[in-house]
C-alpha cells in the first residue's frame, strides 16, 4: 500500500475513532444528567413551596403558606429560592418591578361630594377633601373576606358588603365600622338603600337578603334562581330590579316579598342594573351589550353601544347623564337619559371595575391600578392613584455562563407565584402543581447542571406575579429585546405533575413566532431520543398565551411551554387543594428529565473545557465579590466575599457621581467566605456601588435601593 494513502487513511481512522469517542464522553455526559435527576429532591421542595412541610432557615422551622404576589409569602419563596441556589454555589440576581394596585369600589355621598371611601388591599380609606388625601379608616382583619360595593345612605350611614359574608355598616362617617351579622355566608356582590331603614343585598347562587331596621337584622328573601346576582336597582321601597349570570334579571313590586323572571334576549351575564325612573332602565352584560326597557322590564331590547368591551357597571347622575365603565380604558358617556352614548378618552387603557357619578356632574373610576377623578364630565382626567403606594415584585435570577458563545443565551423557567379565591389567596395559596412543580423543577436543574460546562449561556429564571398578569415575563422579555439580549430559546414550566389517567400525556404549547416550532420539535424529540415514556401532544400554531413563554413570542423570542395534558387538568386548579398529594410522581420525574435534558443539549456540553464533577467541586482560588443580595433592596442588603489568605479588606459605598456614602468594613480577615450587611436607614434611594479592596485586589458591585 502507498505510504502516502496509509498515513492519509490512518489519519482518517484516528480521527473518526476520536470524534465517536467524544460522541461517546458526550452521551454518556447527557445520561449521567439525567439519572442525577432525584424525585426527593423534587417532592421536598414541592412540599416547602405549598407550605405541606416546613423548611429550616437559620436553624429556626418556617412555613410558606401562600405565595399569591402580593403577599408576604411571595417574599419568604423568593427567599426560599435564593438559598437553595446559593446552597449550590449559583449566584442570583433579583430583577424588580412595580405592579399598580388593584383599586377597589368608590363612592362619594351624593349630596356632599367632598366625602367618599375606597377600599384597597383589605382596607376602607375616607377623604373628605374631596379625594385630594385619604386616610386609612379601618383594616379587615378576618382573612376569608373582602369589600366588593359600597353605599353611601347619607354622609353618616354607609354600607359595605363583600366576599364571605362580609356586611359592614358606620353611622357615623367611618369613625367606627361594625360587623353586621349575616343569616348567609354567600358572596355578596352588591346592596341598595332606598332610606336608611329599607335595604337589600344580592349575591352567589341566588343570594338575597332584605333589612327593614337600617341593617340591624337582616332576612333572606327568595330570589327565585340560583344563578349569580351581581347587580341590584331599587326606584322606590316597593319597586326593584336584580340583574345576574345567564341573562337572569328578577323584578320585584312589593319590597322583594316576590320576585318574577323578566324575558331578556342576553344569555351571557349581566353585570349592572340601573333604573332612571319607575318604567325606563338599563342593564349591562359582560358581553360588552347594553339593553334598555321603557316599560319597567316587560321588555328589554339591545342598544346601540359604540364599543364591544367588557363593561362592569352603570351609573346615572341623574334621569339625563349616566355612565358606563369597563375594561381596556372604557368610558361611555350618555347626556341624553341613554339615547345615545359616546366615548371619552381617560388617558389609559385600564380594566375599571366601578363608577360614582355624582350630581355636580363629578365622576370617580376605580380599577386595576387606577383610581381616577373628573370635574367636567369626563373631558378631563386626572389620577389620584399616585397617593397610593405600588407594590414591587421581583424576578430571581441565576446566571450559568456559557464558555464559548456567552452572549447565546437559553432559559428556563417558571413562575413561583400561586393564587386562590379572592378571600383565600393572602393567606393560604400552596399551588403545589401551579406552579410548585415548575419552579422545583427550574431548581433541580440548576443544582444538576452547575456541576458541567456548557458552551452557550444558561439561564435560570423564576418570574414572579404571573398570575395576576404574567407581569415577571413581560418584564423580563421587554427589557431583554431592549437591551439586544441573544435568547436562542425559552422553555417554560408550568404545571407539570398532574396525571390522573396515568396516561403519560403532555403539551408542547407553540406558534408560529421566530423559531419556536422548531425548539417545539427539538423538545418532543428529545422524549423518543431519551427513551422518556411520555406522550408529547405537539401543538404548532395555536398554542395558549396564558404563561410566561407568552411574552416572549411578543419579544420576538423562540419560547415553548411544556405542561401537563389540557385535557386532564389539575382538579384543584387555583384552590386550597392544589397540593402534592395530588401528584402523578413518576410522571412528574419523567416531566421533569425532559425539560432538563432538553435544556443540556440545547445549551451544549463543553467537552474540551473540563466540567466540575459533582463529588470533586474545585476549590475557589481566587478573590470574589458577590452580588448585594437582595438587589434591590429596601432597608439592607447582605454583601459576601471571598478571600484566598488573611488579608485587610476594605468594603465602602459610593454613589452614582462617585463620591464615598458609607464604609462598611476596614479590617483583617482571615481566608474564607464572609459577609457583612449594609444597614441603608439614613441613605435615600438610589443607585450605589459596593467597592471591595485589598492590597492587589478590586472589585465592584452595584446595587439599588428602593424606599
Amino acid at each position: 500500500m502507498n505510504r502516502k494513502l496509509f498515513v492519509s487513511l490512518f489519519s482518517i481512522l484516528l480521527i473518526l475513532s476520536l470524534a465517536i469517542e467524544s460522541h461517546s464522553q458526550t452521551s454518556d455526559l447527557y445520561q449521567e444528567i439525567l439519572k442525577q435527576v432525584n424525585i426527593d429532591s423534587l417532592s421536598r421542595t414541592v412540599k416547602h413551596l405549598s407550605g405541606e412541610e416546613p423548611f429550616l432557615v437559620n436553624g429556626v422551622a418556617d412555613t410558606i403558606f401562600t405565595r399569591y404576589a402580593e403577599s408576604e409569602g411571595a417574599i419568604k419563596a423568593r427567599d426560599y429560592i435564593h438559598r437553595k441556589l446559593s446552597g449550590f454555589g449559583c449566584e442570583t440576581e433579583l430583577q424588580s418591578f412595580y405592579f399598580d394596585k388593584n383599586f377597589g369600589d368608590v363612592v362619594f355621598v351624593k349630596e356632599n361630594s367632598s366625602i367618599g371611601w375606597l377600599y384597597l388591599d383589605k382596607s376602607i380609606f375616607y377623604s373628605n377633601d374631596s379625594g385630594e388625601t385619604w386616610q386609612e379608616q379601618f383594616v379587615i382583619e378576618a382573612p376569608q373576606v373582602a369589600v366588593r360595593s359600597f353605599f353611601a345612605v347619607s354622609q353618616h350611614v354607609v354600607y359595605a358588603v363583600g366576599y364571605g359574608g362580609l356586611i359592614l355598616k358606620t353611622s357615623n362617617e367611618g369613625v367606627d365600622w361594625q360587623y353586621i351579622d349575616s343569616p348567609l355566608s354567600a358572596h355578596f356582590y352588591d346592596l341598595f338603600f332606598i332610606n336608611e331603614n329599607r335595604g337589600w343585598i344580592c349575591g352567589a347562587s341566588g343570594a338575597m337578603l332584605f333589612t327593614n331596621n337600617g341593617g340591624e337584622t337582616w332576612e333572606v328573601q327568595n330570589g327565585a334562581t340560583d344563578e349569580n346576582l351581581n347587580g341590584i336597582h331599587f326606584y322606590d321601597d316597593q319597586t326593584g330590579w336584580v340583574a345576574g349570570s345567564n341573562g337572569v334579571i328578577l323584578h320585584t313590586t312589593n319590597g322583594g316579598t316576590n320576585w318574577d323572571t323578566q324575558s331578556t334576549p342576553a344569555p351571557d351575564s349581566f353585570t349592572d342594573i340601573v333604573f332612571i325612573s319607575d318604567k325606563k332602565g338599563f342593564a349591562i352584560s359582560s358581553g360588552g351589550k347594553v339593553f334598555a326597557t321603557t316599560d319597567a322590564g316587560m321588555i328589554w331590547t339591545e342598544i346601540s353601544f359604540p364599543v364591544s368591551e367588557y363593561i362592569t357597571e352603570i351609573d346615572f347622575a341623574d334621569s339625563l347623564n349616566g355612565i358606563v365603565v369597563g375594561f381596556q380604558g372604557t368610558v361611555a358617556l350618555t347626556s341624553d337619559g341613554g339615547e345615545t352614548w359616546n366615548v371619552v378618552e381617560t388617558g389609559n387603557e385600564r380594566n375599571y371595575s366601578k363608577v360614582c357619578f355624582l350630581a355636580d356632574r363629578t365622576i370617580w373610576l376605580s380599577g386595576f391600578g387606577e383610581i381616577m377623578k373628573s370635574i367636567d364630565m369626563g373631558v378631563h382626567w386626572f389620577s389620584k392613584a399616585e397617593y397610593f403606594v405600588r407594590n414591587v415584585f421581583y424576578n430571581v435570577i441565576s446566571t450559568k455562563p456559557g464558555t464559548l458563545n456567552p452572549d447565546q443565551i437559553y432559559i428556563l423557567c417558571g413562575h413561583y407565584d400561586s393564587i386562590t379565591g379572592v378571600t383565600e389567596r393572602f393567606t393560604r395559596a400552596p399551588g403545589a402543581d401551579d406552579n410548585g412543580s415548575g419552579t422545583a423543577t427550574v431548581i433541580e436543574a440548576a443544582r444538576i447542571l452547575r456541576n458541567y460546562n456548557f458552551e452557550n449561556t444558561i439561564k435560570f429564571i423564576f418570574f414572579s406575579a404571573e398570575e395576576i398578569g404574567l407581569l415577571g415575563s413581560k418584564t423580563y422579555a421587554q427589557e431583554a429585546a431592549a437591551n439586544g439580549e441573544n435568547i436562542l430559546g425559552v422553555i417554560n414550566l408550568d404545571m407539570i405533575a398532574y396525571d390522573s389517567d396515568s396516561d403519560n400525556s403532555f403539551d408542547i404549547h407553540v406558534r408560529d413566532y421566530a423559531e419556536s416550532q422548531q425548539l417545539g420539535l427539538f423538545v418532543k424529540d428529545m422524549v423518543t431520543e431519551w427513551s422518556i415514556s411520555l406522550v408529547p401532544d405537539y401543538i404548532p400554531l395555536d398554542g395558549t398565551t396564558r404563561s410566561d413563554h407568552s411574552p416572549f413570542w411578543d419579544a420576538g423570542y423562540s419560547a415553548i411551554l411544556i405542561i401537563e395534558d389540557f385535557s386532564d387538568f389539575n382538579s384543584a386548579y387555583h384552590s386550597v387543594g392544589d397540593l402534592f398529594t395530588l401528584f402523578n410522581v413518576p410522571y412528574y420525574k419523567k416531566m421533569s428529565q425532559l425539560a432538563i435534558i432538553s435544556l443540556a443539549q440545547l445549551a451544549v456540553i463543553d467537552t474540551v473545557n473540563t466540567f466540575v464533577s459533582e463529588k470533586k467541586v474545585t476549590p475557589i482560588k481566587n478573590y470574589s465579590l458577590s452580588n448585594p443580595y437582595p438587589n434591590p433592596f429596601n432597608q439592607s442588603t447582605t454583601i459576601s466575599f471571598y478571600l484566598p489568605e488573611t488579608q485587610k479588606i476594605k468594603l465602602s459605598v459610593y454613589n452614582l457621581a462617585g463620591q464615598f456614602v458609607a464604609p462598611l468594613l476596614d479590617e483583617i480577615k482571615a481566608k474564607g467566605i464572609h459577609s457583612t450587611r449594609w444597614n441603608s436607614s439614613d441613605i435615600v434611594s438610589g443607585v450605589y456601588f459596593i467597592k471591595m479592596e485589598t492590597e492587589d485586589f478590586a472589585s465592584i458591585k452595584k446595587c439599588v435601593l428602593l424606599k
